[in-house]
């Protein structure tokens, strides 16, 4: 739908994808986050000038068609939609031409080995990085122990020299 030429807007929730597919059709965005990536997808369509963001939480009819007629009379954010349109699009080859490339460059060289991350051979633990985070636990287990230890003798130490003092 969104590149239909009689789109003049794109009430989105900034997911990636419809965020790409607003890009490459040059339909400025009407954005409503929901969920994580989309409200900075929003925040840098917003910094971009191609759209207006509106909170689901504080959503109302007026909101929503005062931020509509804002973008659609407000030409820059088509012409800057279409600007970074035609950026999206100034590319060396097609998807597709590049999908193939790659398929048959792994078929080229053997199924690319060299290309294998080595992540894929590593086992879980290591990948997540539990190993690293055990040993730094264990190491702020030793000095908060180390800590509370030297806490305590300070405090048998002071209480001990004002028992002398008493006597």
């Amino acid at each position: 739908f969104s590149g239909h030429p009689n789109v003049k807007l794109f009430i989105s929730h900034c997911g990636w994808l419809s965020t790409q597919e607003a890009i490459y059709f040059g339909v400025p965005v009407v954005g409503i986050p929901f969920y994580l990536d989309q409200h900075n997808n929003l925040f840098r369509l917003k910094e971009l000038g191609v759209g207006e963001g509106l909170s689901f939480s504080a959503l109302t009819k007026d909101k929503v068609l005062n931020a509509i007629n804002t973008v659609i009379q407000n030409t820059s954010y088509a012409s800057n939609m279409k600007r970074l349109s035609a950026i999206f699009h100034d590319q060396p080859e097609t998807p597709l031409e590049r999908a193939v490339y790659w398929t048959e460059y792994v078929l080229r060289h053997g199924g690319a080995p060299h290309l294998r991350s080595v992540a894929v051979d590593m086992p879980l633990y290591q990948y997540l990085l539990l190993d690293v985070g055990l040993v730094l636990l264990l190491l702020l287990g030793t000095v908060l122990a180390t800590l509370v230890l030297l806490f305590r003798l300070l405090r048998r130490v002071l209480r001990n020299k004002s028992k002398q003092k008493q006597q």
